[in-house]
Formats: C-alpha cells, sequence, structure tokens
C-alpha cells in the first residue's frame, strides 16, 4: 500500500473508493506498481517453503513434509515474479472469505479456517505447486 501511495496514487484509486473493484482499476494498480523500482530489482529468485511434521499415523512414527514449487522467472512475469508468491495465497484466503468458503469467525489459524482441497486446488490453478513426502519409522527389533 505504502508503494502504491509512494507511486502517486491515493487511496480511492487503491480502495475503488468504495465501489466493486473492476478490471479498469486492476489494470491501473498494476501500472502503478510495474512503475516503482523495487518492482524491477530483484537479487534473488525463488521462494520455497518447506514443513515438517511429525506424528503418529496407524501406531508408527511418520514424518510428514511439504514444499512448494513455481515456475521459472522467465515464465512467471519477469523480476517481479516473487511476489507472486506472497500475494497469490493471500489473495486466494481473500477470495474464499468474499466467496463464503470460510465459516470461521474471529482470529483462529489458517489451517482450521481455510478448506485444504479449495485453497491448494486454487494454488494448482496459478501455478504453485504443493509436493508431498511422507517416511515411516519404526524401531529396528
Amino acid at each position: 500500500m505504502i508503494a502504491v501511495v509512494r507511486a502517486g496514487s491515493d487511496a480511492d484509486a487503491v480502495a475503488g473508493g468504495g465501489r466493486s473493484r473492476n478490471n479498469q482499476t486492476d489494470g491501473k494498480m498494476k501500472a502503478l506498481l510495474i512503475q516503482l523500482s523495487e518492482s524491477k530489482e530483484n537479487s534473488l529468485w525463488g521462494y520455497g517453503l518447506v514443513v515438517d511434521v511429525f506424528g503418529k499415523r496407524n501406531g508408527r512414527e511418520v514424518k510428514v513434509t511439504l514444499w512448494n514449487r513455481h515456475p521459472p522467472q522467465e515464465e512467471w512475469g519477469g523480476p517481479a515474479a516473487y511476489y507472486k508468491n506472497i500475494a497469490i495465497p493471500l489473495s486466494i484466503g481473500a477470495q474464499m472469505i468474499a466467496h463464503g468458503d470460510v465459516g470461521a469467525k474471529g482470529v483462529v489459524p489458517p489451517e482450521t479456517a481455510l478448506d485444504p482441497g479449495i485453497f491448494f486446488g486454487e494454488l494448482r490453478r496459478r501455478s504453485i505447486e504443493i509436493h508431498e513426502r511422507v517416511e515411516e519409522y519404526q524401531a529396528i527389533p
């Protein structure tokens, strides 16, 4: 938001002036963001999130590892593509709320509020893949 205001926008252009947003507003916002030097610089490309979960499944010790993958920078919008990894999941969550797909109220962890089938499906539709590896452990007798 601060970057958009610095680029010469005002609160009405960003928020849509209380009206529903449309493609024209989206286009204006994209044009403003592309003008920013921060949108043209990216010394680091690649974003990875790895989650390890330890527990028991059917009485056996397991480790489940989840990680994400995204398209190469050249295929995903150039130097500013890194920011898609931040914005896309947030946008999906907001859209799920707007569409009534989130029934939880108040401050709740996303894993209890969001339907993972919808959320991961929307990530996949936007070319963010989630991978899973399951490892089972047992003591050697």
